[in-house]
């Protein structure tokens, strides 16, 4: 009797059981799958949370909703030639030239819009030569040269409207030699010596454009202290705390030199197999 009953609820149940069986298979394969975008043969890489391609010496990377990451070409070495990186929303996000793995030639950045950021030359992974930053309308907004990945030379920052905010000597990436700073009208705000990132010597400051100027003679790493200047002045405060010249006036600075690094660029980056 009772191996009857099993019997009967088995044959009552058989259809949902079997239906629900193929649900899991199908769930399954879907999972498998990649989605549409990614290339037949991608193999999904979880540590980088990318599918990955490696075909005839180019490789294809795409983002886990099948939007494309990278794309270029390899060696033995590594990445070699041009290659391309994407932001999650399809922009491009980077575009430079790979050799033997390692960054060198000509390089591009751009912000999630498209719109170009920056843009210059690496050399062994290290920036060499001119670099550009612009703006989001592409005036320049800073320019200046490195050498082994560390500024060098005349560097030039410029407002919005393309005035020159401040230019100064740097050395091995730090502040030094003749710095010089202006009003958005072209007038002088200050200018002195820079020696290993603090400031030396007399500093010539005006207070507001066309003066009045006074000189401040530092004895001391700290920015000159104005007497004159009243106390609750943005500018007086920035002048008596600040000692990097590239960080005086936040406000109206156009913001330091970007380093930007797609993620994907840094060595041993999780999807590098």
């Amino acid at each position: 009797m009772k191996l009857a009953v099993n019997s009967v609820l088995f044959r009552f149940w058989r259809p949902y059981l079997l239906f629900a069986g193929a649900l899991l298979i199908l769930a399954d394969l879907n999972a498998s799958q990649p989605p549409v975008g990614v290339k037949k043969g991608a193999i999904w890489n979880e540590k980088g949370q990318v599918y990955v391609l490696d075909q005839k010496g180019q490789r294809a990377v795409w983002y886990k909703d099948g939007t494309r990451r990278a794309s270029g070409g390899l060696s033995s070495k590594g990445r070699d030639g041009l290659w391309h990186f994407y932001y999650p929303n399809g922009k491009i996000e980077a575009k430079g030239v790979y050799q033997d793995g390692s960054r060198n030639g000509a390089w591009e950045w751009y912000a999630d819009n498209a719109v170009l950021s920056s843009r210059g030359s690496y050399k062994q992974n290290s920036k060499e030569g001119l670099w550009e930053f612009y703006y989001p309308d592409q005036k320049i907004k800073m320019a200046g040269l490195y050498q082994s990945g560390r500024r060098i030379g005349t560097w030039k920052n410029y407002y919005p409207d393309g005035q020159l905010f401040y230019q100064g000597d740097y050395n091995a990436d730090e502040p030094h030699g003749n710095w010089t700073y202006y009003y958005k009208n072209g007038q002088l705000l200050q200018k002195g010596q820079m020696s290993k990132g603090v400031r030396v010597g007399s500093w010539q400051i005006c207070v507001q454009p066309g003066g009045p100027c006074q000189t401040e003679q530092n004895r001391n790493p700290a920015a000159p202290r104005l007497s004159h200047m009243q106390k609750e002045s943005p500018i007086s405060k920035s002048l008596r705390s600040t000692r990097d010249p590239a960080a005086l006036l936040e406000g109206m600075d156009a913001g330091g030199v970007p380093d930007q690094t797609p993620h994907g660029l840094k060595n041993n980056n999780p999807w590098d197999r």
